[in-house]
């Protein structure tokens, strides 16, 4: 929960979603101010802090979706959990993240604002043939892309490409 993962963003953007509950996982040195901004405004926010790794495809698997609205990331590894688990993914349309996410195909991209979390958190989550769309893609290109033998070839063409 620090300022490049863009969760206070996430957590205003729930001011004007009523019926939408959003599980924080995570913790860092935001909670507190996170925690404010939920009781001021009675939002449906729940910190679920530090989950085990044998735990959390079970919380992903409970979403509906999944929304990384960072300002930057350099491998969206919580991204590809998610997308791997077969939960839709949405995410901030920046460098890191662009890169992978197909907007519409694998994912759903938007911006950092407030008001662009929500209008993505709107649309996807009102249209469940585009959840699942992105769910079943998602899934795709884990697999097809994030396979340990797919990362395996990739690195071998590169050390072969050095020598």
């Amino acid at each position: 929960l620090e300022e490049q993962k863009n969760v206070v963003s996430l957590v205003e953007a729930m001011r004007e979603l009523p019926g939408v509950k959003l599980s924080i996982i995570g913790e860092g040195s935001l909670r507190a101010r996170l925690e404010g901004i939920v009781s001021e405004y009675r939002l449906n926010v729940e910190f679920l802090g530090t989950v085990q790794h044998e735990e959390l495809p079970m919380c992903l698997n409970r979403s509906e979706a999944f929304i990384l609205p960072s300002h930057y990331e350099g491998n969206p590894k919580a991204l590809f959990e998610a997308m791997a688990c077969g939960v839709p993914v949405i995410a901030a349309r920046v460098p890191g993240i662009q890169e992978v996410v197909r907007h519409g195909d694998t994912g759903f991209l938007c911006g950092t604002s407030p008001s662009a979390i929500r209008t993505a958190l709107r649309d996807v989550l009102a249209n469940q043939p585009l959840r699942e769309r992105l769910a079943r893609r998602g899934v795709r290109y884990v697999r097809e892309r994030l396979s340990p033998s797919h990362i395996a070839r990739q690195e071998l063409a590169v050390l072969t490409a050095l020598s």
